[in-house]
């Protein structure tokens, strides 16, 4: 049998969640502190006026801080120690990370991308964790079509939610795709790969929008001292 949620154990010496749930404790507790004039928190989440000036990296950032205060932190950190044991184990280590890393950051920049308000916390992460845990077991299991129509309609429906600004059904499909990849216990080229196109996806996404948003900006002044001719 295959590693998977019955397979191999995973010592809680070796299991990477724990340090993520502490690195989020970490980070909520200095993210009122400021730099440069500015709280830790707000230079996170990702604004568009923030993106629009290239700060590219702030949908990535996001999933490190939790604006919604302490209950926001508690019930993401109470998800993860939840969903990340089990996740782990039928991931491995590395494309556990790879999924919660990328995969969030991609949801995140859709849904800035399809003009969702911004936030910042974790679950978007959790969900895509979840997400490629749930379809990699069922690929190994043999329910293969099952799990590739979850994940399609979790990525459309996730899309049309995203506009709204919830991000949790796009992740769950992202991840899912992911997981599709991530089945294979012995080659980890398509894992790679889907990885790379998620994330790559989600930059197009984001600099589409970005540039858009630039190229429409109404001009306030008309450079060089040329006036307009209408009167």
């Amino acid at each position: 049998m295959e590693p998977g949620f019955e397979g191999r154990p995973l010592r809680s010496s070796h299991a990477t969640w724990p340090w993520l749930a502490l690195l989020n404790g970490l980070l909520f507790a200095i993210q009122h502190e400021r730099i440069g004039g500015e709280a830790i928190v707000d230079l996170a989440v990702p604004t568009g006026a923030a993106i629009d000036e290239g700060q590219i990296w702030r949908p990535l950032t996001s999933l490190l801080v939790h604006p919604g205060g302490l209950v926001h932190l508690g019930i993401n950190t109470a998800l993860l120690a939840a969903v990340g044991g089990p996740a782990e184990r039928e991931l491995d280590r590395e494309r556990f990370l790879a999924t919660y890393f990328c995969a969030g950051f991609a949801t995140n920049a859709v849904r800035y991308a399809l003009g969702g308000r911004p936030g910042g916390g974790a679950s978007a992460a959790i969900f895509a964790v979840a997400g490629a845990a749930s379809a990699s077991r069922l690929h190994r299991s043999g329910r293969a079509r099952q799990s590739d129509a979850a994940t399609l309609v979790s990525i459309a429906g996730g899309l049309v939610a995203a506009t709204a600004g919830d991000n949790h059904l796009l992740a769950l499909g992202l991840g899912g795709a992911l997981g599709r990849a991530a089945a294979s216990t012995t080659d980890r080229r398509p894992f790679v790969q889907a990885t790379g196109a998620v994330t790559a996806a989600g930059l197009v996404a984001m600099l589409g929008r970005s540039l858009s948003s630039r190229e429409f900006a109404p001009h306030p002044e008309v450079p060089f001292g040329i006036t307009s001719t209408r009167r």
